[in-house]
């Protein structure tokens, strides 16, 4: 049978069905607001910081929710590796931490003042 999962979102609509990982929903709709198609190769640190600071800019989510969605987006970036969809040297969550909102604003206070 060939795979016919060609992104990373796809990837998640389809585990999210076959899996019983509570609340992932959310994280899957989220990400399609962001950007809707997400391929593997997008994955990378800079997307991640993107998001982030998309979700962070909005009032509608709460800081436990984001963390959560990073959450959610790291065990399925795992699931991916596990099933040979995604190259573990190209986790990002290797280098990547969701920040709590003060460090997201200090981080931004940083660049403004630098």
């Amino acid at each position: 049978m060939k795979n016919t999962i060609n992104t990373f979102t796809e990837f998640m609509s389809v585990e999210i069905t076959r899996s019983n990982i509570k609340g992932a929903n959310p994280t899957l709709k989220a990400l399609q607001q962001y950007k809707q198609d997400i391929l593997f190769s997008d994955l990378n640190n800079e997307l991640l910081s993107d998001f982030e600071r998309s979700l962070y800019s909005t009032q509608e989510t709460s800081i436990d929710a984001i963390l959560e969605y990073f959450s959610h987006i790291e065990t399925f970036v795992s699931i991916a590796i596990d099933k040979g969809l995604f190259e573990s040297k190209d986790n990002p969550f290797l280098t990547f931490t969701a920040k709590s909102s003060d460090q997201a604003i200090t981080e931004d206070l940083k660049k403004i003042v630098w």
